[in-house]
């Protein structure tokens, strides 16, 4: 077998039985570059031989310092400085305490609150699952250190409209947030580009985030985009938020792409996403169905399950990057045919 096929057989996984089937999820939206990549293999073991550990308080590896400075390139944010941790959930505490210790400095800030929305995720500690608008996951009251989101979603489930659609003018509830609270005491708003797993590849309305940075900027506040699940050409671009332009973040957050997972359906009711990443949106009810016979034809997805009443629900479709035109017809055969036998 050589090389090259087997990296075209990286997005299928291999049952003991010996069928396969399709990962239509990317290992829950990690692994980018496919399953059992050989390429990933070798440079692992070439590491581990060189050197398994070095704290940044002892040394600079080399290989850290070539993994920032190619990452920034790679994002078209070369003057970024970049700060490794061991996964999503860290980097988003990072950056909270980043915001916090920058504003605080800066611009006199007296407190550090940072703003979320409605309908995201970031995170399973403590402070993220508090912070965020995840309903399945939120903590009890009592263990949500007095955190919560503060302004609504963008997108239909908590945002319903009379008569139109969100648009750009939705962000006006963020500026009133600031204000209520007062722009001193908020240091940062933390918001996924493109939502995610909790509501499923809703994508913002044009000039939403754009408008979201001018408030924020007028404000000296920071903004912050969660591209844990997004960035790294999930959504056809390096960073999600590249789709619209004068939206560049202050701080970027990076994980499942960038470790590559090695550390009624009545018909459908919604479909919506960019790149390869797209959400699936299915009557209530149907989901489970509708995932169990996508897995007899041969493909898995991730599960979403969002806001509303009642609550939507939906497939996460986000194949591995390096998926053939092949692949990908075999993944839309198969899920098209799962949901017509729900159906």
């Amino acid at each position: 077998m050589t090389s090259r096929s087997w990296d075209r057989r990286a997005p299928w996984l291999h049952r003991a039985g010996g069928a396969r089937i399709f990962d239509g999820s990317s290992g829950l939206l990690c692994a980018n570059v496919g399953q059992s990549s050989r390429r990933v293999k070798a440079r692992i073991e070439e590491q581990f031989a060189r050197y398994s550990f070095g704290g940044a308080a002892v040394v600079r590896p080399h290989v850290q310092m070539e993994l920032m400075d190619r990452l920034c390139s790679a994002v078209g944010r070369p003057d970024d400085s970049v700060a490794l941790v061991t996964c999503g959930t860290l980097g988003v505490e990072v950056a909270v305490g980043l915001a916090r210790s920058i504003t605080r400095v800066r611009d006199g800030k007296r407190r550090g609150d940072i703003l979320t929305s409605t309908l995201s995720y970031h995170g399973m500690s403590a402070l993220t699952l508090a912070l965020a608008g995840n309903h399945a996951r939120s903590p009890r009251p009592e263990d949500a250190l007095g955190l919560g989101p503060g302004f609504p979603a963008p997108y239909p489930p908590t945002h319903a409209h009379q008569g139109h659609a969100c648009d750009s003018s939705c962000a006006f509830e963020i500026a009133q947030e600031i204000d209520r609270r007062g722009a001193e005491n908020v240091a940062a708003l933390l918001i996924e580009p493109v939502n995610g797993t909790t509501g499923g590849a809703y994508v913002p309305p044009d000039g939403y985030l754009r408008r979201v940075s001018e408030i924020c900027r007028e404000r000296d506040v920071l903004v912050i985009h969660d591209e844990v699940l997004t960035g790294l050409w999930r959504t056809g671009t390096p960073l999600a938020s590249r789709h619209w332009e004068g939206c560049e973040p202050d701080m970027v957050i990076l994980s499942k792409g960038l470790g590559a997972g090695y550390t009624g359906v009545g018909a459908v009711t919604d479909i919506r996403g960019l790149g390869h990443l797209y959400g699936v949106e299915v009557a209530p009810g149907q989901l489970w169905p509708v995932m169990r016979a996508a897995e007899d034809r041969g493909v898995f997805f991730y599960p979403f399950t969002g806001a509303g009443e009642p609550r939507s629900e939906g497939l996460v479709v986000a194949p591995p990057l390096i998926s053939t035109d092949e692949d990908i017809e075999f993944l839309i055969a198969a899920l098209s045919d799962a949901l017509d036998s729900v159906s």
